[in-house]
């Protein structure tokens, strides 16, 4: 850049500056942490960024939980959500580079189970002719359908089975 006053005057050395047009959006890679179905009402989530100009520690983030309203950007990588109700859950996260590009929402769903299933004996037959017992077996669960728990049972005080989706014992 020259100088020129309003008599002509024109600066001898011409000021030099660089600068970087960055119009390319950063990018949401991945959250690390639990995922699928998960039994902690607790969980911290790490996200993973990059860009093309601006290093993964400039990146800030912003995120918002089940469409609520969102955060503040901020340079952490990682967060922390707390007191999760029992049930799927969607967390959007975006980036923003330093030129102030934002990037298009990465979309996260987990879901929470904080709720043990309630097992439940629903029929005991015994064959008389052949001395064997028949015992059926069935559960609830507050999201789990009933037809996907896994059993686990004992006769006699013997060592417990593995789970299966059994639900019937000879």
């Amino acid at each position: 850049v020259w100088d020129m006053d309003l008599v002509g005057n024109i600066s001898k050395v011409p000021a030099v500056g660089r600068f970087i047009i960055d119009t390319v959006k950063p990018a949401v890679l991945e959250l690390g942490g639990p995922s699928g179905w998960i039994s902690a009402s607790t969980i911290t989530l790490t996200i993973d960024g990059a860009d093309n100009i601006t290093p993964p520690d400039k990146l800030k983030y912003v995120w918002t939980l089940d469409g609520d309203s969102s955060t503040a950007f901020t340079q952490t990588g990682s967060i922390l959500l707390k007191s999760l109700s029992d049930g799927t859950h969607v967390i959007d996260v975006m980036a923003k580079d330093l030129a102030g590009n934002i990037s298009t929402p990465y979309i996260y769903k987990f879901t929470v189970d904080t709720i043990p299933p309630a097992a439940k004996i629903v029929n005991i037959y015994h064959d008389m002719k052949s001395g064997l017992t028949n015992i059926s077996v069935g559960g609830f669960d507050n999201l789990t359908p009933s037809s996907l728990l896994l059993y686990s049972y004992r006769v006699d005080w013997a060592q417990w089975k593995g789970f299966s989706d059994r639900k019937s014992v000879v």
